[in-house]
């Protein structure tokens, strides 16, 4: 209804109010609503009108390019939201004083655009762009006992699939993503990783812990049984791993069976499938022996 009384009529509102009210439709656009409140998103209009007129009166305002680039990353037009993200982090650091809502956009700013940067293999920039704001966080953190946010805990998730994939550093991405769980972030995907190293550092008691974690939502993950069935067997547990194996077994029977018939030295998913069938079959007889 507010909407409705001042769009499109830029003079209507001042400079500030078009950002804060852009930004806030563009949050019940895109983001979670209540069942109640659902049949409401429909109704949403105009949006990128208002992010440009909010950008156009307000152009030192970080968060009109911040909330501008959301718009474009939420529909797929990657290079308009790397350049919002890149005015946007240069207005952040012109500011002389950040409200706590201007930290948690910055720290979030700093993870889109390093997603970007990484989603094409630039890997030094994305690291510098998570690096600066890891370093926001931690400094405003110590300063004042700031908390960090479900995006932070992305950020620091980031920074350790960095380390993990691309640098090889394991202790490097051990701690970022022990410090994602730390910052609400605590997924299946980011625990499995914890498990893997973990596992590989002969962990193997931590190990079992995140892979039961990553278990609770994402207990039919393929990957996830095997480890577990693995660090299990390695702990002395057998008829647990016999269970884990028997488990990822039965499903691979079932994918098995819904291909007529497997090529797999022209199919890549039938090699894959065919190593981990055959992986199983071979733990699951040493469990047994």
């Amino acid at each position: 209804e507010l909407k409705n009384t001042f769009f499109p009529k830029e003079k209507s509102l001042v400079p500030e109010d078009w950002v804060e009210l852009s930004g806030y439709l563009l949050e019940k656009l895109y983001g979670d609503l209540t069942r109640a409140e659902e049949y409401l998103r429909s109704q949403i209009e105009d949006l990128r009108s208002m992010l440009e007129i909010s950008v156009r009166l307000a152009p030192e305002n970080p968060a009109s390019h911040y909330n501008y680039a959301k718009y474009f990353l939420e529909n797929g037009n990657f290079e308009n939201s790397k350049q919002e993200l890149k005015h946007s982090i240069d207005c952040f650091e012109k500011l002389q004083k950040l409200s706590k809502k201007d930290i948690y956009r910055q720290i979030d700013a700093c993870r889109l655009l390093g997603e970007r940067y990484a989603s094409t293999r630039e890997y030094l920039k994305a690291q510098e762009t998570y690096t600066k704001g890891i370093t926001l966080f931690q400094n405003e953190n110590q300063k004042n006992g700031f908390s960090g946010d479900k995006n932070t805990g992305m950020l620091y998730a980031d920074m350790g699939n960095l380390e993990y994939f691309i640098s090889g550093d394991m202790d490097a991405a051990l701690k970022n993503y022990e410090m994602a769980v730390k910052n609400k972030n605590d997924v299946p995907s980011v625990n499995y990783k914890i498990g893997v190293i973990n596992y590989e550092k002969n962990e193997y008691d931590k190990a079992l812990v995140s892979f039961l974690k990553a278990a609770e939502t994402e207990d039919g993950d393929e990957n996830l049984l095997m480890a577990l069935g693995n660090v299990l067997s390695l702990k002395g547990d057998n008829f647990a791993a016999e269970g884990y194996y028997s488990h990822l077994l039965g499903l691979l029977d079932k994918e098995k069976g819904r291909r007529v018939m497997l090529f797999p030295h022209t199919k890549n998913e039938d090699n894959i499938l065919l190593e981990q069938y055959v992986k199983v079959n071979n733990n699951l007889g040493v469990t047994l022996y």
